[in-house]
């Protein structure tokens, strides 16, 4: 009985992840960088950075690993700290959905590069 408890509860966390993200294998073709924050770093109470801003790509998808994302290309955005400004090739994406009046014109964030 524990272990059909334990199988249901993974597969309930699968199928959450399923609803909330997409996976896909892709390039990232370089856009631009927007200059919108997208992480600061504080120092105290007061004193605080820009830490990253966002990037704007073109992601060219290979392959659908997991979700309903459609085929093509779309544009995405993603914010980490001392990103390159270039393209990025044949990696893994989970992207998260944004909404459809966001300031970028992007399709998706990119949660996660592999």
């Amino acid at each position: 009985m524990k272990k059909l408890i334990a199988l249901t509860l993974c597969f309930l966390s699968y199928f959450t992840f399923a609803s909330e993200y997409v996976k896909v294998r892709a390039d990232l073709l370089f856009i631009t960088n927007t200059n919108v924050e997208s992480g600061k770093l504080c120092f105290g109470d007061s004193e605080c950075t820009t830490y990253s801003t966002f990037y704007l790509f073109n992601a060219k998808v290979h392959n659908v690993i997991l979700g309903d994302v459609m085929d093509g290309s779309f544009k995405v955005i993603y914010g980490q700290h001392a990103l390159i400004e270039q393209d990025i090739n044949d990696v893994v994406l989970t992207l998260k959905e944004l909404d459809e009046n966001n300031q970028f014109g992007a399709l998706y964030q990119v949660v996660s590069i592999e």
